[in-house]
């Protein structure tokens, strides 16, 4: 393990089980370690990855200030050319609730060209987010 930062294996792991304050400060730190050019994209985008499960586990949303500014890089790497970039984002913005991106991506069907197979993987998470992509937890609630 690196002195400076962790490395993809290293959030692989990480329980499955995590609290959120423990995830809130993995999430800054990930974030913080992106934008000074430490991860690559793909790598932010695999590290994102094992952390939203994560979250995912916890039942909770997202603190509101991470959310907006992981919400902001995704949809600042959004493309339609790579199928497995496309796949890690969507995974991710439906996981976390990430309105911008979400947007973003629904506006990229009319505006992108794009292969048929990731046309109908974005069209398939849009009906799978339904109304409620902000909350990831509303089918839940009772």
């Amino acid at each position: 393990m690196s002195s400076t930062h962790l490395k993809l294996i290293d959030y692989e792991k990480l329980p499955d089980i995590m609290s959120t304050t423990e995830l809130t400060k993995l999430f800054k730190e990930v974030l913080v370690l992106y934008q000074q050019k430490v991860y690559k994209p793909h790598e932010f985008l695999e590290i994102l990855f094992e952390l939203a499960g994560r979250q995912a586990m916890t039942y909770e949303l997202l603190d509101p200030k991470i959310k907006s500014d992981i919400d902001w890089e995704l949809s600042r790497l959004w493309n339609t050319e790579s199928h497995d970039q496309v796949d890690a984002i969507l995974s991710i913005v439906l996981t976390l609730g990430l309105e911008g991106s979400f947007n973003k991506i629904k506006k990229s069907l009319d505006e992108d060209q794009m292969t048929p197979e990731i046309r109908l993987e974005i069209e398939q998470a849009i009906i799978e987010a339904g109304d409620n992509i902000s909350d990831p937890y509303w089918g839940m609630k009772g």
